[in-house]
């Protein structure tokens, strides 16, 4: 019964969101990556605004959600664990990037967050910086915002230390599959949240 609501997963998440989550955000919702971004299609997902609200409401919780953009039929939204999140985007590299493009208050998670968001709604391109949030290797941003050739293709285009970043796709995938199994098996998404 897929879309419906289901105690088995610990509360009154949709099991499609749940799986969604697990699919799509393993890596975020586990801790090993700075965030990951979805888009949901809000027909599909008829209680969208709900499931947010209660991951974001969770007691004692890890993950946030937050909505970058949102239209009549989908949402864009981020995935992530605040602290690993601002870490990451305030690592010397990614900080004075940031800075260098306009973003300031670093420290302040949920204004970058907004920064972001105004410059996703404000733009007729989606803005490159979204590599940083996304836990993208700064030297692979740059060299992506410079059309540089790509040495290889994963979650992201690849332009330097190409076996290492595989290791951490590998990372990424063996997290998702085993989130996607436990799922399978009746354990609650709850658990990581």
């Amino acid at each position: 019964m897929l879309g419906k609501t289901n105690k088995a997963y610990g509360g009154i998440m949709s099991e499609l969101f749940a799986r969604t989550l697990a699919k799509f955000s393993a890596p975020a919702i586990c801790g090993i990556k700075s965030s990951n971004l979805l888009s949901i299609s809000k027909e599909e997902f008829v209680d969208l605004k709900n499931d947010i609200e209660e991951i974001n409401n969770l007691e004692n919780h890890k993950i946030r959600i937050f909505i970058l953009k949102e239209t009549t039929d989908r949402m864009l939204i981020l995935v992530f664990q605040p602290f690993i999140l601002e870490s990451y985007i305030n690592e010397r590299n990614n900080k004075s990037f940031l800075i260098n493009i306009g973003y300031s208050n670093l420290y302040n998670l949920g204004s970058t967050l907004n920064h972001l968001k105004l410059r996703i709604n404000n733009s007729s391109s989606f803005p490159h910086e979204i590599g940083i949030f996304l836990g993208y290797d700064i030297c692979d941003v740059k060299a992506f915002i410079e059309h540089k050739t790509c040495l290889y293709q994963g979650p992201w285009k690849i332009y330097s230390n190409v076996e290492e970043k595989k290791k951490i796709f590998a990372q990424y995938e063996e997290c998702t599959n085993k989130m996607l199994d436990e799922l399978a098996n009746g354990h609650s998404l709850y658990k990581y949240l």
